[in-house]
């Protein structure tokens, strides 16, 4: 089968240019979006491909320029498509009009672009002389499908984008060719629309369909309608502002604006008459009451449950965040957009279906949130007759502790309450790796873990080590959901999002808003693929968590830039004056008290 290419100079999928210069082409010869198809395809594929494809195209509204200003035009009309010569414009208007004498007021006419025309003065004259006249005179960008909802033909010299689009929504196209209208039969329309074949995204050496791509649409379309809120933003860390901009970009291309100073920040925001996106853990009260008084909505923003191939606290970027306006998912005392979601979304035998997809995908591929592969871990024999139970630790301090820990404060407490509640079990704990890597306090002894645990865990695989474990005990760790995927036993002590739905044993404060009960299934759904927001590591272009999973299994993306590997000698650096510290302290105090006592004696 040979194969040729198809230009996006008239395809119907376009992304828009602030995504497209991230992409990487089929071919170098032309720009961007390349569609390969087969030259023997018989038309009656092609036709049924195509109706295929523009179904899903109409349905969600994407194809075209989709990011363009949505216009309500209240009247339908006949539709006019200018060429970019002023001559040839005036002289198909007049064509037009003569071949199909209708009122004037029943016409809409779309100029070119700026960029396409030349003295735009005399334009402008053409277009106040057309308007003068009761017709509808379209000069600036306009979303494609709110022009062609509200057309009832179309006149144009050339097949073009809209033309194609025009089938897609039933408009006939009547074409000038040898100075005489034809109507452009919709079947060679379908054919045209059907070659779209196949599409490269970023980073993949595999092509895939036309029907596929327009998923990436979607995901785009979705993401730009949410952005559409965002003003700026407040709290962001320097080494995560440029990833920031790609997931919260504007339909222009601009990013919102980041500041430092909260005043400054809401003030901007009122302005805008925006959201204010606040990373939650610089979200103060005071800061929310002040957004209050001003009228200003808050979005809470926090790391993805799936994020990298790495650390945050060691400067690399989330590739997966949340975006919260209810309250921060952490918190049990108030309701947070993932409780609500949890407590009322019926999900989709679809959905579902794709849940447990997702699932067994993240653990075919040992998927955790800092982690992917089959990593080789720190081995154990495993005790006979013993209940294998996981303590996994956390940063001190972290606000999940701080908000949804309860009456346990730190690790070792938790430790104390775990050997406490199953004496003849084999413990073990695992340091946080932010607190292991250095860059985050929570560090505890291995002496004073061992009078609790029976062993420290450290390096190598998440994943792999649950797969080696009976049971999860933990505070608010997101260990305990990703032991809830791989079907082990999970107790909370705390009151992390995933407790109160009936899949876990529950020690911690009372929840009172979680009374319904969820299948795993659901959990994943809502969890991994309803609340959070994706992003390609390199491009910024929104993804979906399957995409991001196989992206995670790609280690060339996610090479660490010098910032990065300052940061790991840094953390190293702390930890080993830290555990230095630690050994030379408690000597030195337990000696000066021997010394005390002797001399009292």
């Amino acid at each position: 089968m040979s194969f040729r290419l198809f230009t996006s100079q008239t395809t119907s999928l376009q992304m828009p240019n602030f995504w497209q210069k991230a992409l990487h082409p089929i071919s170098d010869s032309f720009s961007y979006i390349k569609f390969l198809y087969p030259r023997n395809s018989t038309d009656i594929e092609a036709e049924a491909y195509a109706k295929a494809l523009a179904k899903n195209l109409r349905h969600h509204r994407v194809g075209g320029k989709f990011w363009l200003p949505d216009i309500n035009l209240n009247n339908r009309a006949h539709l006019v498509l200018l060429p970019p010569s002023l001559k040839k414009a005036r002289l198909f208007w007049e064509k037009t009009h003569n071949s199909h004498p209708v009122p004037l007021c029943e016409w809409r006419v779309l100029f070119p672009a700026r960029k396409h025309i030349k003295n735009p003065r005399k334009w402008n004259e053409f277009a106040q002389e057309l308007s003068q006249t009761d017709i509808d005179v379209i000069k600036n960008p306009i979303n494609p499908h709110a022009l062609l909802e509200a057309s009832e033909e179309i006149w144009c010299t050339k097949i073009n984008e809209l033309a194609i689009l025009a089938n897609i929504w039933e408009r006939p196209v009547h074409l000038l060719k040898k100075n005489n209208f034809n109507i452009v039969p919709p079947t060679s329309l379908y054919a045209l629309l059907g070659a779209e074949k196949l599409f490269q995204r970023p980073h993949e050496n595999r092509p895939i369909s036309a029907l596929d791509a327009v998923e990436t649409l979607i995901l785009a379309k979705e993401r730009l309608n949410f952005n559409d809120q965002i003003s700026c933003c407040l709290g962001m860390s320097w080494w995560k502002r440029r990833r920031i901009a790609e997931f919260f970009r504007h339909r222009d291309g601009k990013p919102p604006r980041f500041f430092n100073r909260k005043k400054t920040a809401l003030r901007y925001a009122k302005h805008q008459g925006g959201a204010l996106a606040v990373w939650a853990s610089k979200l103060t009260a005071t800061l929310e009451k002040e957004a209050s008084l001003a009228g200003v909505k808050l979005l809470r923003v926090e790391d993805g449950f799936i994020r990298s191939l790495g650390l945050g606290s060691g400067f690399l970027p989330p590739c997966s965040i949340i975006v919260d306006s209810r309250g921060q998912y952490v918190d049990p005392s108030r309701p947070s957009d993932l409780e609500h979601l949890l407590a009322t979304t019926q999900v989709s035998p679809a959905l579902h279906k794709r849940a447990q997809t997702l699932m067994s995908k993240l653990i075919d591929k040992h998927i955790s949130k800092y982690a992917a592969g089959h990593l080789q871990h720190n081995s154990f024999t495993r005790p006979e007759n013993k209940v294998v139970i996981l303590v996994p630790g956390q940063v001190a301090g972290d606000l999940s502790v701080k908000l949804g820990g309860g009456r346990i404060t730190d690790n070792f407490a938790l430790l104390k309450e775990v050997r406490q509640h199953n004496p003849n079990a084999y413990i073990i704990y695992r340091p946080h790796p932010d607190v292991e890597a250095g860059h985050r306090p929570g560090a505890i002894p291995d002496k004073s873990v061992l009078n609790y645990a029976d062993l420290v865990h450290r390096g190598g695989s998440m994943s792999v080590l649950l797969e080696n474990i009976d049971e999860v005990h933990t505070l608010t760790s997101l260990t305990g959901f990703e032991a809830l995927l791989r079907g082990r036993k999970v107790t909370t002590y705390g009151a992390p999002f995933y407790a109160g739905w009936g899949l876990t044993t529950h020690f911690g404060p009372d929840l009172p808003r979680r009374g319904r009960t969820l299948s795993l299934a659901e959990l994943v759904a809502i969890t991994l693929i309803l609340y959070p927001l994706y992003a390609e590591p390199r491009s910024g272009l929104p993804c979906s968590p399957e995409q991001l999973i196989d992206y995670l299994g790609n280690p060339t993306l996610w090479r660490p830039s010098f910032v990065m590997r300052l940061r790991y000698a840094q953390g190293r650096l702390r930890r080993c004056i830290t555990q230095y510290i630690s050994s030379q302290a408690i000597p030195a105090f337990l000696n000066l008290f021997q010394r005390k006592n002797h001399s009292r004696d």
